[in-house]
């Protein structure tokens, strides 16, 4: 059973999310909240398997969890859900660790596929893809924009993640 909890400041997100995902085989609820900073606390303490984060959080950015929470747990799995284009940030997030980006103007099967996929990837560390100018700015967090790693993984329409172990 892979135990999914989602980081979305939309209650309305998370509440369809946690309906739709009891309805997946293999799937089990394990939460949400709706800050960046709980995030980070219950990241620390609690046994989840796929974190599905936004990108937009109070508290603190989506952008910055992605890195805090894959330092925090190299092996929890990050599926970022957004509303912000796969082609300006999906490279950036993968290459930051993420297992996976999904638009939010996917359908649903797209974010299930991404959560399967992610729960069943090769473990590794975050490739070296970006130029040290991008991986500055988003480093510094002078940039609101991360700018997107060269060459990503396999895409799929607007959902781009890292290939099946085999």
């Amino acid at each position: 059973m892979i135990r999914v909890f989602v980081a979305d400041d939309h209650a309305i997100v998370c509440e369809g999310l946690h309906a739709w995902f009891d309805t997946i085989p293999g799937l089990s609820w394990a939460g949400s909240v709706g800050d960046g900073l709980a995030v980070l606390d219950l990241a620390a303490r609690s046994e989840w398997d796929v974190l599905v984060l936004d990108l937009s959080l109070p508290g603190r950015s989506g952008t910055d969890l992605l890195r805090e929470v894959r330092a925090l747990r190299p092996t929890l799995r990050v599926v970022i859900y957004s509303m912000y284009p796969a082609e300006e940030y999906a490279a950036w997030a993968l290459a930051a660790g993420a297992s996976a980006y999904v638009s939010k103007s996917e359908p649903l099967a797209a974010l299930r596929d991404a959560v399967l996929d992610a729960r069943t990837a090769e473990p590794r560390e975050a490739p070296r893809r970006s130029s040290p100018t991008s991986a500055s700015r988003c480093a510094s967090g002078r940039s609101s924009s991360p700018s997107p790693a060269a060459s990503p993984p396999r895409r799929s329409r607007g959902t781009l993640r890292w290939p099946r172990a085999r």
